[in-house]
């Protein structure tokens, strides 16, 4: 911003110019350089007030309000962590291909295990689990075991059969 201070304002050939002409030039020229000043200032307090702008808005959040304090959204899993300590997250799972062929009554079984990513939950309270399939057979899953680094599943089917499928699941818990 210094180079604002050396601006100058314009100043015609002082042979075409009376005197008073010449002292209006020193005066516009002394408001200039005083108008730069004034703008460079407010730049400089600008900056400072930006950086305390979210701790400040932080404070005068009431309790009762909560917000998202942290948040991730890649391609295999969604994150949120809010203020409160609540968290959530969705997951889509790599192609998993499982046989599921163990007889259980009238259906088929097997179990898969899905991995959570480390450091995201301390404890943890629900999961739903839909599953796609690109398999004519249907396909169904039940949660059988939750933690906060791994989900296990029961995967179902009315066919014994070998599907190739995605587990989307949606996972709730405490972050803090």
């Amino acid at each position: 911003m210094k180079a604002l201070d050396t601006i100058r304002f314009p100043k015609l050939k002082n042979l075409e110019r009376d005197m008073h002409e010449r002292q209006s030039d020193d005066v516009n020229q002394f408001r200039l350089n005083n108008n730069f000043k004034k703008i460079e200032d407010a730049i400089a307090e600008t900056e400072e007030t930006i950086d305390k702008v979210a701790t400040e808005i932080r404070g005068e959040i009431p309790a009762m309000y909560d917000y998202v304090e942290d948040f991730v959204w890649n391609p295999t899993y969604k994150y949120r962590a809010w203020n409160s300590g609540f968290s959530e997250m969705w997951i889509r799972s790599l192609k998993l291909t499982k046989a599921i062929t163990t007889a259980v009554g009238s259906l088929y079984k097997a179990t898969a295990s899905i991995e959570l990513p480390s450091g995201v939950f301390t404890s943890v309270a629900t999961c739903t689990c839909t599953i796609e399939t690109e398999s004519t057979n249907g396909c169904w899953a039940v949660v059988t075991g939750l933690s906060t680094s791994q989900v296990d599943l029961m995967l179902l089917s009315a066919d014994s059969a070998t599907i190739d499928l995605y587990c989307h699941l949606h996972i709730t818990g405490e972050w803090k």
